[in-house]
């Protein structure tokens, strides 16, 4: 059954991020651009094309014309100043991760900058060759990063949800479930989320080895207006595309969801991920009505001892 829900092997892995970058650099110091453009060129391992303009009008026009990785940005040029340069910027770039270029003198702006959008900034003087090109490469990584965690509208047709029930504790279910995230996101390369719904005893975020100060209680209490934005503050993410939501550490019985606001969080879900695992804890109860209602398939996990076999048995009629 695992084989028949996994689907195919993906291609070969990407190409790192920093290798051939082009770097768009706006610069109206000749010396400070010349400065920048061989301390680049200097670097064997990270190879960087840079292209040179000393406008903002320049700037907006070569990023009209063609890709970029990265954007080194002086924010005060002959036609722009200050914040206004980077947001200006952004506005005919907003998906390319821009650094910041300042002297001394302006540096809790180039600060300021950072906290309005910018990737990172470099003081002009005080930054060599091999430390410009880790923090281009750095910059360009972490927004690639945070692209791939950008939540992408999925036809809730295409979503598979796997449920897994233990049928009492300590039969493996939640081990099995993070195996199963695993190897779906391995092997398919697409996203998958790794759902804690054992609200008595979730360890998911242990197994996995994630901390997180939200949990799937944030996401129902926030049902009526969840969006992208909101998700993305509540989980984990193992690794690229494998997203981990924990369960809350303890319930107040008064905060237990209802099945709309069960019904609603997974609709978002169905309409974000391809694949769902969820670990539905163990035994029956009506959460564990509503979210088998919200499962594709539901296995029930047991093991070949008496007592594990005897829940099992009492469970199947309820499922």
């Amino acid at each position: 059954m695992i084989k028949h829900l996994i689907g195919s092997v993906p291609a070969g892995p990407e190409s790192f991020p920093g290798s051939g970058a082009r770097i768009l650099l706006v610069e109206d110091n000749a010396g400070d651009a010349r400065l920048t453009q061989e301390s680049l060129a200097t670097q064997k391992v990270d190879k960087f094309t840079v292209v040179h303009v000393s406008t903002l009008a320049a700037a907006c026009l070569r990023l009209r014309e063609g890709h970029y990785d990265a954007v080194l940005l002086d924010l005060s040029l002959p036609d722009a100043h200050g914040p206004d340069t980077l947001s200006s910027l952004r506005q005919q770039a907003p998906s390319i991760p821009i650094v910041v270029l300042t002297g001394l003198s302006d540096e809790a702006t180039a600060i300021q900058a950072v906290k309005e959008g910018a990737q990172d900034y470099l003081v002009k003087g005080e930054t060599d060759g091999n430390t410009l090109a880790r923090r281009l490469r750095f910059a360009i990584e972490r927004h690639l990063s945070f692209s791939a965690r950008t939540v992408q509208v999925v036809p809730p047709s295409l979503c598979t949800t796997v449920g897994l029930l233990g049928s009492k504790g300590g039969v493996g279910t939640s081990t099995i479930a993070c195996y199963l995230a695993t190897a779906l996101h391995d092997l398919t390369q697409e996203s998958v989320l790794l759902a804690d719904l054992d609200f008595d005893c979730g360890v998911l975020g242990f197994l996995m080895e994630v901390e997180s100060k939200y949990s799937l209680m944030d996401a129902l209490q926030n049902a009526d207006h969840l969006e992208a934005d909101i998700w993305r503050s509540l989980i984990s993410s193992k690794t690229r595309g494998l997203d981990i939501i924990t369960a809350p550490s303890q319930v107040d019985l008064r905060e237990e969801a209802t099945p709309e606001q069960y019904r609603q969080v997974f609709a978002f879900l169905r309409g974000t991920y391809r694949w769902i695992v969820a670990d539905l804890g163990r035994g029956f109860s009506q959460r564990t009505a509503d979210l088998r209602n919200s499962s594709d398939v539901t296995y029930l996990v047991t093991t070949l001892e008496l007592a594990a076999l005897r829940q099992a048995r009492l469970l199947i009629p309820k499922l």
